[in-house]
């Protein structure tokens, strides 16, 4: 589980030209 969270906050970290926002794609990730 933290490596999953790890993977997706680095994912997050690599778009920060978009936005960063690791707690949105943390909750997309924990709906689906």
């Amino acid at each position: 589980l933290l490596l999953f969270l790890t993977f997706i906050y680095f994912s997050v970290d690599s778009d920060s030209s978009s936005g960063p926002r690791p707690l949105s794609t943390a909750k997309i990730v924990l709906n689906v």
